[in-house]
């Protein structure tokens, strides 16, 4: 796994601080998630998230954008009702041989009822993540999405000599492992 990255924000320490498993691969953040299937049994899926990076690696402060993926079986209620309507089903690649189930779109309220941006990374993985194990957590209290156990970081660097930014949002992360270790030369020639 590859080190997490520091958030401007403080968005990453603090879901660790309260005890979420999250680790990193790639430009994702990922976050292991406790959901009931059709039938009211456990599993537990992921929820996948593209980093926001400033120039210096940092995590900015706003997400990416208001989605999310989710890499597992449908999600559904305590009492047996799909969650998020069924929709948004997707089968994007994007680390470790894993493809998105889902990519769901889910922003929050303001005051006034109107749906408005996420604030923060936090936010963002908080308001998911609640929503999907939710019914998990009800039901089966021992499945816990917070389990206080950060999962271990190990010093697996990105194979460039500079912080890749766009693989993530071009969905090629796993190229990466392809060209780890290889020299390579692009040599332009102008134009396109």
């Amino acid at each position: 796994m590859e080190k997490l990255p520091p958030s401007i924000d403080g968005s990453i320490q603090r879901l660790l601080d309260e005890g979420y498993a999250l680790y990193r691969r790639g430009h994702y953040l990922v976050a292991p998630v406790p959901y009931l299937d059709a039938a009211g049994d456990p599993h537990t899926g992921l929820m996948v998230d593209v980093l926001n990076l400033d120039e210096n690696g940092n995590v900015r402060t706003l997400p990416t954008n208001h989605q999310m993926f989710f890499v597992g079986g449908q999600p559904y209620d305590d009492k047996g009702r799909i969650l998020f309507g069924g929709r948004d089903v997707n089968a994007t690649p994007l680390f470790d041989g894993k493809v998105s189930s889902f990519y769901w779109s889910w922003k929050p309220h303001d005051a006034n009822g109107s749906n408005r941006d996420y604030r923060t990374l936090h936010e963002k993985f908080t308001e998911y993540i609640f929503y999907v194990s939710g019914p998990a957590e009800a039901k089966y209290p021992n499945f816990k999405v917070t389990p206080f156990a950060a999962i271990a970081q190990s010093s697996q660097e990105c194979p460039f000599p500079f912080e890749d930014m766009n693989s993530a949002r071009a969905n090629l992360g796993e190229l990466d492992k392809l060209l780890a270790g290889d020299t390579i030369a692009i040599i332009g020639v102008g134009g396109t």
